[in-house]
């Protein structure tokens, strides 16, 4: 009772669900990495609102805090090289996408962390922030349900995000300021858009 799970189920249906994380605080997935190896997802609590945190799927089970602040920090989505993470926060004062640096601890143990650096990759609002299949764009919607994309270009250990350029409008659930409806788009290999519309009323 009072207790929040993430499970696993084959995608053949046999077995019963496998819980790999249990706690107290209301959780949700954000992405798993390219790997399988980890997946990231936030927290909510009274006192921090929404932190960022990933657990790993290989030997222990075991949950790290990535970031925890005053802030609204949501819907974390790693980079397909495994080396960046997108989240959306509400430190601005409204819900901007910023991007961080992931450090993975590899074989020789250690915890998992958010590296120096973070870039914000919107100016006037972003939530949702998914990238393309390549790495190299990142998409979010904007404050009036618009899709946005900047450019991403890495150079070692930084970034440099392009400037946003609205794609088209949308019709997407929830609009452009509703973190809470969770993300109502993604983005296929093929660079083609699945949206989450509203009905029509």
């Amino acid at each position: 009772p009072g207790a929040f799970e993430f499970q696993v189920s084959p995608v053949n249906g046999a077995g019963e669900p496998e819980v790999f994380l249990r706690s107290a605080q209301p959780k949700y997935p954000g992405s798993w990495s390219a790997d399988g190896r980890w997946l990231f997802y936030f927290t909510a609590s009274p006192e921090t609102r929404g932190d960022l945190a990933v657990v790993s799927m290989t030997g222990e089970r075991k949950s790290t805090v990535l970031l925890a602040t005053p802030y609204f920090e949501v819907w974390p989505r790693v980079s397909p090289d495994g080396r960046w993470v997108a989240y959306s926060s509400s430190e601005s004062g409204r819900g901007e996408a910023y991007v961080r640096p992931f450090v993975d601890p590899g074989p020789g143990g250690g915890a998992p962390r958010f590296g120096s650096g973070r870039w914000q990759v919107s100016i006037a609002g972003g939530i949702f922030p998914t990238w393309s299949r390549d790495g190299r764009e990142l998409f979010f919607i904007g404050p009036a349900g618009e899709m946005m994309v900047s450019t991403i270009e890495v150079n070692g250990a930084t970034l440099k995000p392009g400037a946003p350029v609205k794609l088209f409008d949308t019709r997407v659930l929830g609009g452009g300021n509703d973190n809470a409806t969770g993300r109502q788009y993604d983005v296929a290999s093929d660079g083609r858009f699945l949206i989450n519309e509203a009905p029509d009323v």
